[in-house]
């Protein structure tokens, strides 16, 4: 059982059969799944470092039909993960050092997946898989 008095963070998704989907951190950064009607379930933490502690998260149904979740480490790095499989590193060519303050990750109505961050320096920048991070430009912003 999950205690919410417990938990570091919650997010919602929809599947595709459009049935609604939770994933929790609990303050001890292990991972939780849920779906009505079944209890919640400890998510597999393979691939993740040792020690690692969870700073945002982000789920989300890519193309249509396949659940992927997305993580930023306390050491600003970004993982990925598809149930079935361990957790991968996304790239972070492009991306600046620094301290990212904000996360979002969706998917396209196409399936392509995308993320964007804002970082402590004000600048902001989107990530698609397979390409450099880019710098969302702020012309016209005041």
């Amino acid at each position: 059982m999950i205690e919410s008095k417990k938990l570091k963070f919650i997010r919602s998704y929809v599947n595709k059969d459009g049935e609604t989907r939770y994933l929790a951190v609990k303050e001890d950064d292990s991972i939780w799944w849920y779906a009505p009607n079944y209890p919640w379930n400890k998510n597999k933490i393979d691939g993740l470092p040792n020690n690692y502690e969870v700073k945002h998260i982000a789920a989300f149904v890519k193309g249509g039909t396949d659940t992927r979740y997305i993580v930023v480490l306390s050491d600003n790095s970004i993982w990925w993960y598809a149930p079935g499989y361990e957790w991968k590193e996304s790239s972070k060519e492009g991306l600046p050092s620094g301290n990212i303050i904000s996360f979002e990750a969706f998917s396209k109505p196409n399936g392509d997946t995308r993320y964007i961050v804002l970082m402590e320096s004000g600048e902001a920048f989107w990530y698609a898989p397979g390409y450099p991070w880019n710098k969302i430009k702020m012309d016209g912003m005041s």
